[in-house]
């Protein structure tokens, strides 16, 4: 079985700094790890099984079938399948209406144009570590 890179969008990456920065201010960074270490269980499974997750239910009802999803509670991870690769869209908490986020801000768009900021070179293999995300977040 080939593994696919996984890539992060720079909307993702900054999704999962800031979430771990809200799980450090409000329950310290013991939490904050753990809630990394279960989301990036979540991204390197897609290595190997891309296809895995669900197809969008706020997205899928409005005609947009190429987002999916996998869930670790409370949050979900966001991602494309392209080309033999994936995409990370976003890292979002689910119990926002993510179906109003997408009707107000018109995210639909946003994810159909999303790139990394170093036009695809950033894989999970040159993701930073938890700390570092942890302290980044912070500046």
């Amino acid at each position: 079985m080939s593994r696919r890179r996984v890539h992060y969008t720079s909307l993702a990456y900054d999704d999962l700094a800031t979430l771990l920065a809200n799980v450090n201010d409000r329950h310290g960074m013991a939490a904050a790890l753990a809630v990394d270490t279960a989301i990036e269980r979540v991204v390197r499974s897609l290595e190997s099984m891309p296809e895995r997750g669900r197809m969008m239910p706020e997205l899928r009802d409005r005609g947009h079938t190429e987002f999916r999803e996998l869930i670790t509670a409370p949050y979900r991870v966001v991602y494309k399948p392209v080309n033999g690769e994936v995409w990370l869209i976003a890292i979002v908490d689910g119990r926002r209406d993510l179906g109003e986020l997408i009707l107000v801000m018109g995210t639909v768009s946003l994810l159909s144009r999303s790139r990394t900021p170093d036009n695809g070179r950033c894989g999970v293999s040159a993701r930073r570590s938890s700390g570092a995300r942890l302290g980044q977040s912070r500046q």
